[in-house]
């Protein structure tokens, strides 16, 4: 941004810093970034999932995501440590939130830190029939972003509010797996409002006896929408891009029909039974983009749930419910997963299988015969 020096013109010269300021927006207020995040919330959502396939679960990730822009109105680097806490009551239903620490750095700011809070995310999901689900997983939920930044910046987009229901689907085989997913985002800041459509897919194979994978996948970000907010109040539905959002003809013009194209690889790796690692690199397809390069790097550990079943089951006075833990299936590790039925209990996952049935015993007596005059009686045991 240029200095202006001059020591006259005082109303002039404010009148020419805010027309600037509305032009030259920084590259964190751009798009349809979570501030202070760098990237897309459907960039953030496929993050999150943490190589799960999108299953309702109770689980806690650990999460850092770095994003570089080399271009546009000012370049920087954006990079969030988060913490995901997820709990699942019930297999088909989970609930949980996302707590964000953000560090922007800025070239025309001479790469200078600034750090804080960034907007907090809060996280719904429903995945139907989830504890006989194993190789088809539907998962539908939604997301909320809540303004909980503390982040400034010399030109700031305010406090922006996001809403972002989904649907995903999850298809697994022996080895290989293919995932979909579509997402629709309502955001509010005080410029206006804005609606966008991201869809996206990939595609991996399981690597090391199941306990890896490697996946390639893109997603695009398609802007549906504007409405622009209005002096006197209320919105005025645009084609063009909102306010503060990018110049017409530039990587980050937001238009209707915008569209955002970028290409991913991502792995997995199971640690132990239930602990893995996950990773990620994301860079645009395409002219317009919201970033230049992208990587995530995250530690996850999962629970199933079944202890706490079983404890109850054995409160209730049961002492066989006819069905084992609940099924969990992860992209980036081992496949794991077990069930009982009649007795028997079978677990699967990582190198090798085991198989247990429970013995059985049961008794037959015959009723006593009689013979002429001379009655007999027997009786026979058997067990196994």
């Amino acid at each position: 941004m240029n200095r202006w020096r001059s020591s006259s013109q005082w109303t002039g010269l404010a009148t020419g810093v805010l027309a600037l300021g509305l032009c030259v927006y920084p590259q964190i207020s751009r798009a349809h970034h979570t501030p202070g995040h760098g990237a897309s919330e459907g960039v953030r959502n496929i993050n999150s999932i943490g190589g799960t396939g999108g299953k309702a679960l109770t689980r806690l990730l650990v999460l850092n995501e770095t994003f570089y822009t080399g271009q546009g109105l000012n370049p920087g680097v954006n990079e969030s440590l988060s913490v995901f806490a997820e709990y699942a009551p019930i297999p088909a239903f989970s609930f949980g939130a996302q707590l964000p620490f953000a560090i922007a750095a800025f070239a025309d700011d001479g790469y200078k830190p600034r750090a804080g809070l960034g907007d907090t995310r809060l996280a719904f999901r429903i995945t139907p029939h989830a504890s006989k689900l194993i190789h088809r997983v539907f998962t539908t939920g939604v997301n909320f972003s809540l303004p909980t930044r503390t982040v400034r910046f010399r030109v700031d987009p305010g406090r922006v509010f996001q809403t972002s229901p989904y649907v995903m689907f999850t298809r697994t085989y022996d080895l290989l797996y293919w995932q979909v997913i579509g997402m629709g985002i309502i955001e509010h800041r005080p410029a206006g409002l804005a609606l966008d459509l991201s869809v996206g897919g990939q595609i991996g194979s399981k690597l090391a006896n199941g306990k890896m994978t490697l996946g390639l996948g893109t997603l695009a970000d398609i802007r549906l929408a504007n409405w622009h907010a209005q002096p006197g109040g209320g919105y005025e539905f645009s084609t063009e891009t909102r306010p503060g959002e990018g110049l017409p003809k530039s990587a980050d013009e937001r238009k209707i029909g915008a569209t955002r194209v970028l290409g991913m690889i991502a792995m997995s790796f199971r640690t132990g039974k239930k602990t893995m690692i996950t990773a990620s690199i994301q860079a645009p397809l395409s002219e317009l983009q919201d970033f230049s390069v992208g990587a995530s790097l995250g530690f996850q550990v999962l629970f199933d749930g079944s202890r706490r079943r079983r404890r109850k089951a054995k409160k209730a006075g049961n002492t066989h419910t006819g069905q084992g833990p609940e099924p969990v299936h992860t992209h980036g590790g081992a496949t794991t997963h077990s069930h009982s039925k009649d007795g028997k209990s079978h677990q699967h996952g990582g190198e090798g299988q085991s198989h247990s049935e429970e013995p059985s015993s049961h008794k037959l007596g015959k009723q006593s015969q009689s013979q002429g005059d001379a009655p007999r009686q027997h009786a026979a045991d058997h067990s196994e």
